[in-house]
């Protein structure tokens, strides 16, 4: 007979939304999520936790309680690069960089490579908006706490002294218009051993926060919420949503420790500090689009199918 499992997701953002989402079509989960809290208390009806589900993001309190707060693995690390995001009007940044690059119809994102430095630019807001964003690195605030840091003007001109004209000028006129900026800096966690402990697990940037370079965060969240909710609609008792969540960990560590191992390579990739790639065009172009293939040559439906066999071995069909 299959019991009422009480599951608590801690966070409402993109991982606990999609989670929670998928655990509502089993009438057995009884699923409640909490947001903007530092602690779970009972207020009103007592709800007492079976599975605690952490998907409080980067900063997370329930990462801390799987490994223990001494681990290295508990708390997420400065990468060392910053970035600077600034949204300027559609007619603007296309009369900066010409219309080959700034076209409305287009939906292409531009990056553009340099030498300790890369820009990106793409149309938003149904042409209205062109979004730009410029990253540098500060070794000197590698694995420091800040989160963000003010950015002179005359430290993003010496970044972009040597790019062709069109876009030093386009980086002077659109981004160095007032004397310093803030930037924030990119984060991502360490290899965790684990992201389960008993009844307790952890989703989304709570257990694998990532650089951007590569933008798959939240498609590992969602493909996260996906493995959760199979194997927990598959259990029947709290003990088997435990062996539930051990092979969660089993299927997802391995593949979201390389999209945060290998977003990181990306980025030393594309701001022209790759070994094998430097700032030679043709070496660019051939071995920078492959880092994606293991990201979109996903086949879900297997991921989901083996994680179902794995369960039925584990506490039968």
């Amino acid at each position: 007979m299959t019991e009422s499992i009480r599951i608590a997701i801690s966070g409402g953002g993109l991982a606990g939304a999609s989670l929670v989402h998928a655990l509502l079509q089993y009438n057995h989960l009884d699923v409640h999520i909490f947001e903007s809290a530092n602690e779970f208390k009972e207020a009103g009806a007592a709800i007492g936790c079976d599975i605690l589900i952490g998907a409080d993001g980067i900063h997370s309190t329930v990462r801390k309680i799987i490994p223990g707060e001494d681990d290295a693995a508990a708390n997420p690390r400065n990468t060392g690069w910053w970035c600077i995001m600034a949204l300027k009007p559609y007619e603007e940044a296309r009369a900066c960089l010409g219309d080959e690059y700034v076209d409305v119809s287009d939906a292409s994102e531009y990056g553009w490579v340099g030498d300790g430095t890369f820009l990106m630019h793409n149309v938003l807001s149904e042409g209205s908006l062109v979004q730009f964003v410029v990253t540098g690195s500060d070794d000197t605030n590698n694995m420091s706490n800040q989160w963000n840091r003010m950015v002179a003007a005359e430290e993003v001109r010496k970044l972009y002294a040597e790019w062709p004209p069109r876009l030093r000028n386009a980086v002077e006129k659109l981004l160095c218009d007032k004397a310093e900026q803030p930037a924030i800096y990119l984060w991502e966690h360490p290899p965790a051993r684990t992201y389960v402990s008993g009844p307790i697990c952890v989703t989304g940037d709570a257990a694998h926060a990532t650089t951007p370079w590569q933008g798959s965060g939240a498609g590992m969240s969602i493909e996260d919420s996906l493995i959760l909710s199979t194997l927990l609609g598959q259990a029947k008792t709290p003990t088997q949503a435990c062996a539930g969540l051990k092979i969660y960990d089993q299927i997802r560590r391995g593949r979201t420790q390389q999209v945060v191992e290998s977003s990181r390579g990306t980025g030393v990739v594309l701001t022209g500090k790759g070994e094998d790639t430097g700032l030679e065009l043709e070496k660019l172009r051939k071995n920078t689009l492959p880092r994606w293939d293991f990201i979109v040559d996903f086949d879900a439906k297997k991921h989901r199918e083996e994680a179902v066999e794995m369960m039925v071995k584990e506490v039968g069909p």
